[in-house]
């Protein structure tokens, strides 16, 4: 449609130059001319194409003989590179400058990664477990036997099975919550009036301090919706955090713990974090004992788990008073499972949606 096409920047899918895989994997142009500082590169997998493999690292740069037999459909680009300015001389003016975006995304990839299995848990939600993992579950048509019992995902614990998870009340909140949680409703309550008052206002102020995520306002939305099995919320702290700090929440008058020094929003994490089935207690053995005392009370509780089992859907029992434990348990019946993931070890274990789960697929 037309001879050139002028780019200030790299090619990158995401952030505020963002640009569409189609201008190189269907452009309309014969040329694109690109002005970019040395060392910011374009992104490694720019030019996305589903009908041909994938593209080489270097977006514009011309494929190997064989890489181009194997995929013949494929725009085929030539790159010519012009230096404007002060260029490095000696030895190392060959070395191409390090890309600092590139950097700042490697320092945010996990290093290690674990096999994982996912069990879903509803329509939007699941969980992913290590290898072998021992999970505290309840098979409903189990005749015989003890239903409640420790199984392994995808061997001993089912489809069908209910997923079991205590949510165990802390000093930190002065004992179990409710089922939408102490200070959830505060915050969503603000970001359910931001965000239906200005959408966009709101969302590009969240952008400037700090908050960067592919899908903004999908996000949002998501962490708009009503409480659950979890509280919807970002899946970093840092990222709560900047939430919170732009939805100019803090203690309110006559809280007493604001004398304590810590902030509001810290609370309001650990309340998310608890939904999710992230470990509060410190070290593998005091959850060890924490499991074999939830197990002790469930049994005592099995004709009632029965009762609502019947159902068919997910519930909750809180936990008798005078126990070893104050809190829930949680019951979450296990609509698939499947393998095939690698996480690692801050995915495993904790809710999360299946949108974020994917990510992690081997």
């Amino acid at each position: 449609m037309f001879d050139v096409l002028v780019k200030v920047g790299p090619l990158r899918s995401r952030g505020w130059g963002a640009a569409p895989d189609a201008l190189l994997t269907a452009p309309r142009f014969t040329t694109i001319v690109q002005a970019v500082w040395s060392g910011c590169g374009d992104e490694p997998d720019f030019g996305y194409d589903p009908t041909s493999p994938p593209a080489s690292p270097s977006g514009l740069e011309t494929q190997p003989r064989q890489t181009r037999a194997q995929s013949a459909n494929r725009v085929q680009w030539n790159k010519l590179v012009t230096h404007s300015g002060d260029a490095p001389s000696g030895p190392s003016s060959a070395e191409p400058d390090s890309d600092e975006l590139q950097l700042f995304r490697d320092l945010n990839q996990p290093r290690e990664k674990r096999h994982a299995t996912l069990l879903q848990i509803d329509d939007e939600e699941g969980i992913l477990y290590p290898p072998h993992a021992q999970v505290l579950s309840f098979n409903p048509s189990e005749e015989g036997r003890d239903p409640l019992d420790r199984r392994v995902p995808g061997e001993t614990l089912l489809e069908g099975m209910y997923l079991i998870r205590t949510v165990v009340g802390d000093v930190e909140t002065d004992g179990p919550q409710s089922a939408e949680g102490r200070y959830a409703p505060t915050w969503k309550a603000k970001l359910n009036a931001a965000y239906r008052q200005y959408p966009n206002a709101f969302a590009s102020r969240l952008l400037l301090a700090g908050l960067y995520l592919m899908n903004m306002h999908a996000c949002i939305k998501h962490w708009c919706r009503p409480t659950t099995t979890v509280i919807h919320a970002p899946q970093k702290m840092a990222h709560f955090k900047i939430l919170i700090e732009v939805l100019g929440i803090n203690f309110e008058q006559g809280t007493p713990r604001a004398a304590y020094g810590v902030p509001w929003w810290q609370y309001a994490w650990n309340e998310i974090r608890r939904t999710r089935g992230e470990a509060i207690q410190s070290g593998l053995h005091e959850q060890e004992i924490i499991e074999a005392q939830a197990l002790t009370i469930l049994r005592e509780l099995l004709p009632e788990i029965q009762s609502k089992a019947t159902q068919g859907s997910g519930f909750h029992l809180p936990i008798p008073a005078g126990k070893e434990l104050n809190g829930a348990f949680l019951f979450n019946r296990v609509s698939a499972i499947e393998e095939g993931f690698l996480a690692p070890d801050t995915e495993l274990k904790v809710v999360c949606d299946l949108h974020s789960i994917e990510q992690w697929r081997d």
